[in-house]
């Protein structure tokens, strides 16, 4: 336990840099920072000119209470349970949010990861009535996604919390 939680505060591998850097330049081109494509994004150039298109707000942090009420990252006495999203888009006229998770490296498929975010979906837009979870893996080109209904979204959230406390 404790070497997963130094992995984040002790040096930098190589590809730990390499992914930090790739996700600041999606960052940074959907806010309309950067012009043109960069390379290391040039596989998903037309899904991320789409998300970009559409709004998507990058890197937003979603932090919840044990009572599961928002809070903010930086409350270190009532947050449980912090996630960063690297992009998300909300389209208020289906009701339908997606969330992305760009990921470097090997095409893994962190079904987990998937599963809480659409988890805490709920109590960030109660009202969806689909979300969608992707996977965008950058070298490779691919897309991973899978949808979710306000039904799968609770009930992956009920096992979700009992996992936890256990």
């Amino acid at each position: 336990m404790l070497q997963s939680i130094m992995k984040h505060y002790g040096p930098k591998s190589r590809a730990m840099e390499r992914g930090i850097a790739i996700h600041k330049l999606f960052e940074e081109k959907l806010l309309g920072n950067i012009t043109g494509m960069p390379n290391e994004l040039s596989k998903l150039s037309k899904e991320i000119k789409s998300l970009a298109n559409y709004g998507g707000n990058p890197e937003e942090d979603w932090t919840l209470t044990k009572d599961f009420q928002q809070t903010y990252p930086t409350d270190w006495n009532g947050a449980w349970l912090r996630a960063k999203l690297d992009a998300h888009a909300f389209f208020p006229e289906d009701n339908e949010l997606t969330i992305i998770d760009l990921k470097t490296g090997q095409l893994n498929i962190a079904q987990a990861q998937m599963d809480l975010y659409a988890g805490m979906s709920q109590f960030y837009y109660p009202d969806a009535e689909k979300v969608r979870v992707e996977l965008w893996f950058c070298d490779h080109g691919e897309i991973e996604g899978q949808d979710y209904t306000p039904k799968d979204v609770k009930l992956l959230w009920n096992k979700w919390v009992k996992r936890a406390k256990a």
